[in-house]
């Protein structure tokens, strides 16, 4: 069947102070994919570390007046994931990611590196797409055997934060130049053997959109991403290398 070759389970991963544009940019496309093509059996996933919402400020955050949130039900956590395979991860990016109070982010590494042990799941898993500072997420989960997941790989993240990724995270071969990255990650096997999936990790929050396009551009075909940027009246940024954002070492 034509549709083995496409990815239709997508697995969003959330935590607390997570980016809505992270998030929400590339949703957007991904919804108006399945509106154009509705017989196209995509599924999404939302998986956190509790079933109650995920609200994009930290619970610790002690803001004066009112909160001005925005929250995301998910529909799994990680200790209860979908039984579904899942075809590609979703790591956005955001606040969270950087607090010194690692409760955010750290139910998501451990997450992750149950999921990278797991070998079922790694070879169902077609793809890894982060945005922002979800690429850090990545880069501190393991792999079998203690490796960071993106050691001597290439991957980018937000510019803002590019020099603390360099000191927290050395062995990550971060692009200081680049919109969105695009490689293979090979995920080591219990057997001894590896297996290779797409990466793509993006700079800070709005190259997130150019990255799901990248995406879907790869997977679904490039017109039916031009589609999609113009039923969204998107002006895209096809060349990965353009980075207006980049930053000098």
């Amino acid at each position: 069947s034509p549709l083995a070759e496409l990815p239709l389970h997508f697995a969003l991963i959330l935590f607390p102070s997570f980016q809505a544009l992270d998030v929400f940019g590339p949703l957007d496309a991904l919804n108006t994919l399945k509106r154009l093509y509705p017989s196209l059996p995509l599924r999404l996933s939302i998986l956190s570390a509790t079933p109650d919402p995920v609200s994009t400020i930290p619970s610790s955050a002690g803001l004066p007046g009112p909160a001005f949130e925005q929250q995301i039900i998910p529909t799994h956590t990680f200790t209860s994931p979908p039984p579904e395979p899942i075809d590609i991860l979703f790591i956005p990016g955001g606040f969270g990611t950087r607090l010194a109070d690692t409760s955010s982010w750290k139910p998501v590494a451990d997450y992750l590196n149950n999921f990278f042990a797991n070998g079922t799941a790694v070879r169902n898993l077609r793809g890894v797409f982060t945005v922002c500072t979800g690429s850090l997420l990545l880069a501190r989960s393991k792999a079998l055997g203690g490796k960071g997941m993106l050691d001597g790989v290439r991957a980018t993240t937000n510019k803002r934060g590019f020099k603390g990724a360099l000191e927290e995270l050395p062995s990550v071969s971060w692009e200081p130049h680049a919109r969105w990255v695009r490689t293979d990650l090979a995920i080591p096997l219990s057997s001894g053997s590896e297996h290779s999936v797409k990466l793509w990790t993006t700079s800070g929050v709005s190259a997130g959109t150019d990255g799901i396009f990248a995406v879907i551009s790869e997977e679904y075909g490039q017109p039916v991403a031009d589609l999609i940027a113009v039923v969204l009246e998107y002006e895209r940024r096809t060349d990965p290398d353009v980075d207006p954002f980049a930053v000098e070492l």
